[in-house]
C-alpha cells in the first residue's frame, strides 16, 4: 500500500465494482513479515484508501472490520460525531457518521472488531438486516 501507483489501482478497481452496482470486499492479507510489527501505517494508509474511495462514489453504506483498521477508518471519514443505530450482531454496530464533510456526512458504518460477528455478519450489512 505504500506504492502510489499501486494504492490508485486498488481505489480504481473498488470504485468501478461499486459503481457498477457490486458489493466489494477489499481487504490485506497476512505478509510474510514479523507480525510484532506495528500494523498502525498499514492501517492508516487503508484508510486513506477509504476516504478517498467514499468521496469518489459515496456509498450509503461501508463495513469496517479490525481493531486499527476500524479506528484509523472513522479518523479518516473525519466525522464530528458518531451517532447509534442499531446492533448488527455481538460485538458489531451501525452508526452514522455525522460530519462537515458532504462525502462522509450521514454514511452508515459498520464497526467489527477482531473475532466479533458471526459468520454472516457481511451479508446482513449488504441486505440492509439491521
Amino acid at each position: 500500500m505504500h506504492d502510489a501507483s499501486y494504492r490508485d489501482q486498488c481505489r480504481a478497481k473498488i470504485a468501478d465494482g461499486l459503481r457498477a452496482g457490486r458489493h466489494v470486499l477489499a481487504y490485506t492479507h497476512r505478509a510474510p513479515v514479523d507480525m510484532k510489527a506495528d500494523a498502525s501505517p498499514l492501517a492508516a494508509r487503508c484508510a486513506e484508501l477509504l476516504y478517498d474511495v467514499v468521496a469518489e462514489v459515496r456509498p450509503k453504506r461501508i463495513g469496517i472490520a479490525g481493531g486499527d483498521t476500524s479506528s484509523f477508518g472513522v479518523q479518516a471519514l473525519r466525522p464530528w460525531g458518531l451517532s447509534y443505530l442499531a446492533p448488527l450482531d455481538q460485538g458489531v454496530t451501525v452508526c452514522r457518521v455525522h460530519s462537515d464533510e458532504a462525502a462522509t456526512h450521514g454514511i452508515e458504518i459498520m464497526l467489527k472488531g477482531g473475532q466479533m460477528g458471526g459468520a454472516d455478519c457481511f451479508e446482513r450489512l449488504v441486505n440492509g438486516r439491521l
